[in-house]
């Protein structure tokens, strides 16, 4: 299991939170979201997750200000090439700095 933690996110609307929760729940391994006062604990599974997966959670966490950083704990050698060794994707110098 590995928990990530989403600190202080904000939703521009009711809609906007609305998609967001609808969007992660979407994604299979994700197994339960907690509030802690300003933070939620999402969990997932484990740390091998689709390469789909992965693109949902990089591209939630890049549109509501989430912590790249965290996901590199899903980096494996099937995916290594894409996610983290990819210096041109849009998420590389958060994910890496």
């Amino acid at each position: 299991m590995v928990k990530l933690i989403f600190d202080s996110v904000s939703y521009l609307s009711q809609g906007d939170e609305t998609a967001f929760f609808n969007w992660l729940n979407s994604i299979e391994s994700v197994t339960k979201v907690e509030g802690f006062g300003t933070e939620l604990e999402v969990t997932v599974s484990s740390n091998h997750i689709s390469d789909e997966e992965l693109r949902d959670l990089i591209a939630i966490f890049t549109r509501y200000g989430i912590e790249l950083k965290q996901l590199r704990v899903f980096e494996g050698p099937e995916n290594m090439k894409w996610f983290t060794q990819n210096k041109v994707a849009y998420w590389h110098k958060d994910l890496m700095s």
